[in-house]
C-alpha cells in the first residue's frame, strides 16, 4: 500500500449530531481506521457542531463541503441569509454561530467543494451533490441518465457522494457510491449509516452503528418545538421510538 493505509471510513451528512458521530468513530477505531474520508455537512439541522470538528480533527481526513457547510459560511456575513436558514431547517445553523470560534471557522473554509483522491491504486471523485451541482440530489433510484451525467468526463474508479442521506453502491466503471447519513439517516432511525473502503481490494462494505437518539430529540424538542422534519428521521422504522 502506497501509505500504509489498509481501510479508511466513508462518512457523510453528520449535521452535528456529536452522539451519532462518536458511536461511529468509536467502531471506526476499533477497525483500526485512522483515516476518514468526508463528504460534507458537518453542521445544520442539530447542535452540536463544534464537538463535531474536534472528534473529526482527531483523525487524518480527507474532506468536502455540503450544502449546509456553505450555507453556514455564506451566513457569516448576510443574515438574510440567517434568517432563511431558520425559517427552512431550524436553529441548527444558530449552535454553529454560538459555539464556533476560529478554529472550527477556519476547519470548515479550508475544505473544496469537490476533489479527487487517491487511496491506494483507486482515483475517486468526491462530491456531496454531484460533480455537475454540488447541490444535486442523486437517489438510488435516479434515472439511468442522471447516473450518466454523474460520470460524464470522469475516467477514474469510483465518485463518491452524500446528500441525499440514503445509501447504495452502483456498480461500473466508475461506481458511484453513497454511504448514507451519520447523523440523520432517512430510511431507518437511529442507525447511523457508513461505510468502510478496503484500499488493497477496492471492496466497500456498508456499516450500521446505533446510536442514543433521546438527547437529540429532547434538544429539537427545546430548540425547535413543532418542527417534525428534525425528530421523525430520529426513529423512523424504529418500533416503540417513533415520533
Amino acid at each position: 500500500m502506497r501509505d500504509g493505509i489498509m481501510k479508511v471510513a466513508v462518512l457523510a451528512d453528520i449535521h452535528a449530531n456529536i452522539d451519532a458521530l462518536d458511536a461511529v468513530l468509536a467502531e471506526a477505531r476499533t477497525e483500526g481506521i485512522e483515516r476518514l474520508v468526508l463528504l460534507g455537512d458537518y453542521v445544520g439541522y442539530y447542535y452540536e457542531p463544534r464537538a463535531v470538528i474536534e472528534a473529526l480533527s482527531g483523525f487524518d481526513c480527507i474532506a468536502i463541503q455540503g450544502n449546509h457547510d456553505r450555507i453556514a459560511l455564506a451566513a457569516r456575513h448576510d443574515l438574510i441569509a440567517r434568517e432563511a436558514y431558520f425559517n427552512q431547517y431550524g436553529s441548527g445553523l444558530e449552535a454553529v454561530f454560538d459555539q464556533f470560534g476560529k478554529a472550527e471557522w477556519d476547519w470548515l473554509s479550508q475544505h473544496p467543494v469537490s476533489r479527487d483522491a487517491v487511496l491506494g491504486n483507486y482515483r475517486i471523485r468526491l462530491a456531496h451533490g454531484a460533480p455537475f451541482d454540488p447541490d444535486a440530489y442523486i437517489y438510488p433510484d435516479a434515472s439511468g441518465i442522471r447516473f450518466e451525467r454523474v460520470t460524464e468526463g470522469f475516467s477514474g474508479d469510483a465518485i463518491w457522494l452524500g446528500h441525499t442521506h440514503y445509501p447504495f453502491l452502483r456498480s461500473g466503471s466508475p461506481s458511484i457510491m453513497n454511504p448514507g447519513s451519520v447523523g440523520q439517516p432517512r430510511d431507518i432511525g437511529g442507525l447511523a449509516s457508513w461505510a468502510i473502503f478496503h484500499v488493497d481490494t477496492g471492496v466497500t462494505a456498508f456499516r450500521r452503528t446505533e446510536f442514543p437518539v433521546y438527547g437529540v430529540l429532547a434538544e429539537c424538542r427545546r430548540r425547535d418545538p413543532g418542527r417534525r422534519s428534525l425528530c421523525a428521521p430520529l426513529t423512523r422504522k424504529r418500533m416503540g421510538l417513533e415520533v
